[in-house]
């Protein structure tokens, strides 16, 4: 509608007008500046609440992209610009905090411009220039604050995303074929190379079988040549080797950034002990061609296909060489690896030998030296040993336990030689302790990263896409009602017996006043084939609380008091035919007493069908303070000397102490009247500890609230 005349959109100027109009001027400014007109242009400049003051759209601002959640739609390709996700930012904001950039959960306005503009730089931005009209975020400060926490960085990044910046051709292709989760086509190819590699596996472990039983057991192996599974073998390694030299190709133009965003957060971080005053720039075409062919995984890819290249490239290899392609075939194995680029625990198992690759090679470094001083010392007092290597081959067997080989079976004969073997033998135990406890540290620290990056991913979600109801959703702010759903027959007979009964929660705890328009799901309306079949049957419901001014004003937490007015408006996936019409009871405590405490209202469907009408309103005074539920009043002056005895000690003073003086006393008075007494206090103490329990409730959902934010 930008490319409209303004004069086509009467409503233009009235809707800029209206609070909450700015997005309107975010969306025609993302559009394009060169499809507004000049007045659309002064209307957007000028349209905006209080809120946003500090930070409008002008017409000329930067493209931007809305971050992404994990629950989002991948797209089918890899996009031509780079889309962050939340989890991002969540990542970054941490890591300020973990620096000691941050105070009291807030970080300053100067250190998140400092990071922006060097987000900008990093992903090919003009940083320094561009960053009041396309920076990440916090592009000009609030004048009443210039202090952010966390939920106001998500909540600009929800309202105005992130700069657009590109990713070319290569790095697309690159993406597709190295991250999974960057699009659909790449989940599909990294499911395809998966079942390549298994199968591959496959065809190696058959192919040691005789030739006879792998074709029996393989009779779809395309084979060419004297080998069962050649064919098969062939186009398996074809595949590897496109894809290994597709990514090599690419690898010059792809920026490191846009593959590890843990780079990005050390670019846009810098480390807080630094050694050099100048900043490198990016890595050079040289540069990533060397890290791509020095990378672990790529170093595994080269590796597994290069047996088969050698093997049909070696025409001009001398007689003899057979036993080198035999064992260069090996290495076909070494596939198996390339698994762990696609599954998670596998990750986590690299991380923990990589972690623990100091220890294990001290642990290596300490058996070959007691080796070495066992075997020198066992070759001069046992026979059995002729020689100082065969005394350290049987002293190493022993210590990394190795049986069933040539010498191991020797045995020690003499005193000297049984002390020393048991010397070697304790030391053993200690030498094996020390590391076992550091990898499984490792481990632990591996485990409990991913699980915290699993925490973190889902309470972003739940940040992002919690209900608006989620606010008063609990123990502490809503009370269950139930709805019992009744059938209406053809002939307007209402069935004696409930179809089916359901419950939902009311906020009339709280002391402010609330409208929503709720989906209440009805789970056992229909049999679970039917709801795969036709949905889950659910109500639309206008709900409406308005509580008392006394509820307002009491102290929390207070006693229900208020309107509650509730409305359903249609149903949704009902069952039965069109013929059917459906009645609804909603049962509502509005009191406590015995006499008082249900009120149950009806309301009958206008229509039949899949989605039956509702109408009317169902109103209810809910009143929890009444009826002896109140808190314990002062008497009047003109209260009786019994009934002020069961709202104040001050009772006891003015009728125990006349009692006690009069000339008639009588016991039985007196003992009624301390009861009386007694039982007042009872229930104050019970009033009491209602009101501690309420607030524990209250402060423990607090907490937990606080626990989730951060």
């Amino acid at each position: 509608q930008a490319r409209r005349p303004l004069a086509w959109r009467p409503s233009l100027r009235r809707d800029l007008d209206r609070p909450g109009s700015f997005s309107r001027c975010k969306f025609w400014a993302r559009v394009g500046p060169s499809t507004m007109s000049t007045e659309t242009r002064k209307l957007c400049v000028t349209a905006g609440d209080e809120k946003h003051e500090h930070q409008k759209l002008l017409p000329d601002a930067a493209p931007r992209k809305q971050c992404r959640m994990s629950t989002d739609k991948l797209p089918f390709c890899p996009s031509g610009e780079m889309v962050f996700n939340y989890l991002f930012f969540r990542k970054l904001f941490t890591k300020l905090e973990q620096q000691g950039l941050a105070k009291n959960g807030k970080v300053h306005y100067f250190v998140l411009r400092n990071v922006s503009v060097r987000l900008m730089d990093a992903v090919g931005l003009n940083g320094v220039e561009e960053h009041s009209r396309s920076g990440f975020f916090v592009r000009e400060p609030k004048h009443h604050d210039i202090w952010y926490s966390w939920k106001d960085l998500l909540t600009e990044l929800r309202e105005y995303g992130h700069p657009s910046a590109p990713i070319f051709l290569a790095e697309r292709i690159f993406l597709t074929l190295e991250q999974p989760e960057s699009s659909r086509l790449a989940k599909i190819v990294s499911v395809l190379v998966m079942l390549v590699i298994l199968m591959n596996l496959v065809v190696v472990v058959l192919q040691s079988f005789d030739q006879d039983d792998c074709n029996e057991l393989m009779p779809w192996g395309l084979e060419f040549g004297r080998q069962c599974g050649s064919g098969l073998q062939n186009i398996f390694v074809l595949i590897f080797s496109a894809e290994y030299f597709i990514r090599l190709v690419c690898c010059p133009w792809v920026r490191p950034e846009v593959l590890n965003y843990e780079l990005l957060l050390n670019d846009a971080i810098p480390n807080t002990n630094p050694r050099d005053f100048g900043e490198k720039e990016g890595r050079t075409k040289f540069e990533r061609v060397f890290f791509f062919l020095f990378a672990p995984a790529n170093i595994i890819d080269l590796i597994s296909i290069l047996p088969w290249w050698i093997t049909h490239l070696a025409v001009a290899l001398p007689a003899g060489s057979t036993s080198f392609l035999r064992v260069v075939r090996i290495f076909r194995i070494v596939r198996i690896f390339k698994t762990g680029r696609y599954v998670q625990n596998l990750q986590v198992l690299g991380v923990v030998l990589g972690a623990s690759g100091r220890s294990i090679s001290i642990l290596m470094l300490f058996i070959s030296m007691v080796a070495l001083v066992g075997g020198v010392l066992l070759s001069n007092f046992e026979e059995a040993f002729s020689n100082i290597p065969m005394a350290v081959y049987w002293t190493f067997a022993q210590l990394i336990a190795l049986k069933n080989t040539d010498f191991v079976g020797n045995k020690v004969v003499t005193p000297t030689g049984i002390f020393i073997a048991a010397c070697i033998v304790s030391l053993k135990a200690v030498l094996w302790i020390l590391p076992i406890g550091q990898i499984k540290a490792a481990f632990d620290s591996a485990d409990s990263d991913m699980k915290h990056m699993q925490n973190q991913c889902d309470t972003m979600e739940y940040e992002l896409t919690k209900p608006s109801w989620a606010s008063w959703y609990g123990l502490s702010h809503s009370v269950r009602i139930h709805l019992v759903f009744y059938e209406i027959e053809p002939g307007g007979k209402v069935a004696s017996k409930p179809y089916v009964r359901s419950s939902m929660p009311v906020p009339i705890l709280e002391t402010h006043g609330i409208s929503h328009i709720l989906d209440v799901p009805i789970p056992a309306m229909k049999e679970w084939w039917q709801e795969i079949v036709s949905g889950e049957s659910a109500i639309a419901l206008e709900m409406l609380w308005s509580p008392s001014e006394d509820m307002k004003e009491a102290p929390k937490p207070a006693m229900p008091a208020g309107k509650l007015s509730l409305r359903i408006l249609q149903g949704k996936c009902f069952p039965k035919g069109d013929s059917t019409r459906w009645r609804i009871c909603v049962n509502l405590p509005v009191g406590l007493s015995s006499d008082a405490a249900m009120n149950s209202q009806e309301t009958s469907s206008q229509s039949g069908g899949t989605a039956p009408l509702f109408g009317g309103e169902l109103s209810f005074d809910v009143d929890w303070a009444s009826a002896g539920c109140r808190a314990p009043e002062s008497p009047s002056p003109e209260a009786s000397p019994h009934s002020a005895s069961r709202f104040s000690p001050g009772g006891k003073r003015d009728m125990l102490q006349p009692m006690l003086a009069a000339d008639n006393f009588d016991t039985n008075d007196f003992q009624r009247a301390v009861l009386g007494l007694l039982q007042a206090q009872n229930e104050q103490l019970a009033e009491q500890s209602y009101r501690l329990q309420a607030l524990e409730r209250q402060l423990a959902a607090a907490r937990h609230a606080s626990t989730i934010a951060e």
